[in-house]
């Protein structure tokens, strides 16, 4: 199961010396739990008192690949794939994957090999997410 995790923390701002609450939001991939989703979180930031403000399933399907330099986004697909049913009929299913890329190019890139695999699959939306890390 992949979950969505928000957490906050206190850390001090490297301009002006004073105390600063931090808000950043992670994709936790493969947990069995909220629980787990919660811990992995936690271990991922670095600070000595972190606050998981919010813990929810995500509507990704899939997460496509690892980051592979500190400079990539996670972007957010939405894709439509077009199916025939048991009956003969067409039947449409829309579902989000999240992958890493550095720009909107590679990422459109990236997209249209992934939709490549599919016989009738269309993207429908990309965005950049505001995630920091898929844990």
């Amino acid at each position: 199961m992949i979950y969505e995790v928000k957490v906050s923390f206190v850390t001090i701002d490297e301009k002006s010396g004073n105390e600063k609450v931090c808000k950043e939001r992670y994709i936790v991939g493969n947990a069995l739990r909220f629980s787990h989703a919660e811990n992995a979180a936690e271990l991922e930031v670095v600070a000595k008192e972190v606050d998981v403000t919010d813990i929810k399933r995500s509507r990704l399907k899939e997460i496509l690949n690892k980051r592979t330099s500190g400079d990539e986004y996670i972007w957010i697909a939405e894709v439509q794939d077009t199916f025939t049913n048991d009956e003969g009929e067409e039947q449409e299913i829309n579902y989000k994957v999240a992958f890493y890329s550095k720009t909107i190019e590679s990422a459109m890139a990236y997209i249209k090999e992934y939709l490549r695999q599919g016989y009738d699959m269309e993207l429908i939306s990309l965005k950049k997410s505001n995630f920091v890390d898929v844990i």
